[in-house]
């Protein structure tokens, strides 16, 4: 399992969700807010997960997301 600090994407709504930037991966993860205040996209989260190789790949070169592992 790799665990990640990711950056918050979305906007808050029922559409768009606050989530981490590995969302935007097919990667299954779970994670725990980091925000101070979950109604603001401001923070990071932290993110448990197991990407396949080609994953592994795609997050590494996002600069949103950095490996802590």
């Amino acid at each position: 399992m790799a665990v990640y600090i990711c950056d918050v994407i979305g906007d808050g709504t029922a559409e768009n969700a606050y989530r981490p930037a590995i969302a935007d991966y097919a990667v299954a993860w779970s994670a725990i807010d980091g925000r101070a205040d979950a109604t603001s996209p401001i923070g990071s989260m932290l993110v448990f997960c197991t990407p396949d190789p080609l994953e592994a790949e795609l997050i590494a070169a996002d600069p949103r997301i950095e490996r802590i592992d």
